[in-house]
């Protein structure tokens, strides 16, 4: 804190001995000025002849020691004022060139950031193109009842889907059977029939013989692909007859 006065009133031993003291007139201040207010950042005006009786006698003189200091303030400050502007000016070029670089790299991380997202979308899609089932479709479909939105994980059984035309039979034949296997005719690729409740008989082939035996019951599950012109018109878990064909030599 510095403190300028010409003590034409008060005494001196009244001021705080931390602040610094110069005891000059300030409407004469001009020559000393740059040595009182070297360093200084803000000025509070408040210099005035005391006691209001003396600025009614003479109050040109009190609006004199007002303007002379207001003059020199403004005179003196104003070169300071003009290169703390420009000082001010080049540090918000520079705060507003490393916000600038700032901005750029912020964009450029939100880009690639962008991009993977896009990635993510498209494999997404992919995904639900692989997971969603529309109609029409050639198959018949069993044990789905359908709910608007309903969605299912990958690998989890939804509904089951069918070709009429790619029926199988699934049947028993005893293991002494498989002994003679060729001249029972039970081995794959291997033609059989299937004879229907109504008689017709439907030619089908053995697609698979299980290796693995029921023991309790003494016998073996098979698979017969079935002609596909005969396929369409069995019904589900129909009846039928079989009937096998010696294995051709």
């Amino acid at each position: 804190v510095i403190i300028v006065d010409n003590m034409s009133t008060g005494k001196k031993d009244n001021i705080n001995p931390k602040a610094e003291f110069w005891g000059y007139d300030i409407a004469d201040v001009d020559e000393n000025w740059d040595e009182v207010f070297k360093g200084v950042d803000i000025v509070f005006h408040t210099a005035a002849k005391a006691r209001v009786q003396p600025s009614i006698d003479n109050p040109v003189e009190f609006d004199r020691t007002n303007v002379l200091f207001k003059r020199g303030l403004v005179n003196e400050t104003m070169l300071e004022t003009a290169e703390r502007k420009k000082l001010n000016a080049t540090f918000s070029v520079e705060r507003a060139e490393e916000a600038l670089i700032r901005a750029h790299s912020r964009k450029s991380r939100a880009d690639i950031a962008n991009e993977i997202g896009q990635l993510e979308v498209q494999s997404r899609e992919l995904d639900l193109e692989d997971l969603t089932m529309r109609a029409p479709f050639d198959g018949v479909l069993l044990n789905f009842e359908p709910n608007v939105g309903d969605c299912v994980s990958r690998g989890t059984l939804a509904a089951q889907i069918y070709a009429p035309e790619a029926k199988i039979v699934e049947t028993f034949v005893f293991v002494d059977q498989l002994v003679i296997a060729d001249s029972v005719g039970v081995v794959v690729n291997n033609p059989v029939n299937v004879i229907r409740v109504n008689g017709q008989i439907c030619p089908g082939t053995f697609s698979g013989v299980e290796t693995e035996a029921n023991l309790e019951n003494q016998n073996v599950k098979t698979t017969i692909d079935l002609n596909e012109a005969c396929a369409r018109s069995m019904f589900l878990n129909e009846a039928v007859e079989i009937e096998t064909l010696p294995k051709a030599k």
